[in-house]
């Protein structure tokens, strides 16, 4: 019947039998129980239309040639992976696993990184690793001129998740410097992780996170200052995800702002942004009404940490003893 429930969580079935072996949630996170339930928990985990976007994929099209940055800025010159409804959000993720699979984006000087100085940015997407290879890039951006490679990569190496800036910072004495962060635990195979890589220009700070969690962060900078960020002037090259990956990859996005503005708890555990009307569609309970929305907004309380509220409106009939 119809409600209004004012709840952290919803717990749909018995310990026995949860309710919700296979529930598409939009809006929301799902997480099991230490009790085998599972239960809703209201977290933002999209940042579809936040204007600080410059680019994002949410690889929700069912043809791989359909792909389109959702910020409209960047030119998508080769969409070629395979769609694969086992979607981290939304309905599509991309799918590599043939030597020919990587998406190539055009990166004109307008637009990240552009050819002046680097500003604050970051670099977020979800990962499903289904194969290691020795080194399997995920994402990179960077030119051979004058000899020397300059730029980003994103990579895992020996299943840790790696991060090379090379030769991507200048000091007062016009030398270049690189920069890597590593995260000390393994990425997971088969299993969904979220990276995030954040840059701050006014302080060289460069921060890795894995699935909200920071793993590693450097200054680009010493003694006698922070580095300057920039990369090659005559850097044409494009942007390439996924070019020795094998697994699944979702929700890229390529942000204005690092990962500053977020509220962090004590444990380093990164927060996201909040905000309304956030759907949540029951994929799995069709045939009965399995709808509900968030109609107020999605609230971090004040010391409880993880756990978001929300007012849902929902409606629904349940067998006797749900």
């Amino acid at each position: 019947m119809p409600g209004l429930l004012w709840a952290e969580s919803i717990e749909v079935g018995t310990r026995q039998a949860p309710g919700f072996g296979r529930v598409q949630l939009i809006g929301t996170e799902l997480f099991r129980g230490q009790d085998s339930t599972q239960d809703i928990r209201l977290v933002t985990n999209s940042y579809h239309g936040q204007s600080a976007n410059e680019l994002y994929l949410d690889f929700d099209q069912p043809l791989p040639l359909h792909l389109r940055d959702s910020a409209g800025n960047y030119q998508i010159e080769e969409p070629n992976y395979i769609f694969s409804p086992e979607a981290r959000m939304g309905s599509g993720a991309a799918l590599f696993n043939r030597i020919e699979n990587r998406v190539v984006i055009s990166a004109p000087e307008e637009l990240w990184p552009g050819h002046g100085r680097l500003h604050d940015f970051s670099i977020e997407m979800w990962l499903r690793p289904v194969y290691f290879y020795r080194r399997n890039v995920i994402f990179r951006k960077y030119s051979l001129l004058d000899g020397k490679k300059i730029g980003l990569e994103i990579y895992i190496y020996r299943q840790q998740l790696h991060v090379s800036l090379w030769n991507l910072f200048t000091g007062p004495d016009n030398q270049l410097h690189s920069v890597t962060l590593v995260s000390p635990g393994q990425i997971g195979l088969n299993r969904w992780s979220h990276i995030a890589l954040s840059y701050t220009a006014t302080n060289g700070k460069l921060m890795l996170a894995v699935n909200g969690n920071e793993q590693d962060t450097q200054i680009a900078g010493d003694r006698q200052g922070v580095w300057t960020g920039a990369f090659h002037a005559l850097d044409r090259t494009p942007i390439i995800i996924g070019e020795s990956y094998s697994g699944l990859l979702d929700e890229l996005r390529i942000a204005r702002t690092d990962l500053s503005t977020h509220a962090t708890h004590p444990n380093n555990q990164l927060q996201t942004s909040v905000y309304p009307a956030l759907e949540v569609d029951y994929e799995s309970m069709r045939g009965e009404q399995k709808a509900g929305m968030v109609i107020s907004e999605v609230i971090h309380p004040e010391g409880r940490h993880g756990s978001r509220s929300g007012r849902i409106r929902y409606q629904s009939s349940q067998p006797t003893g749900t």
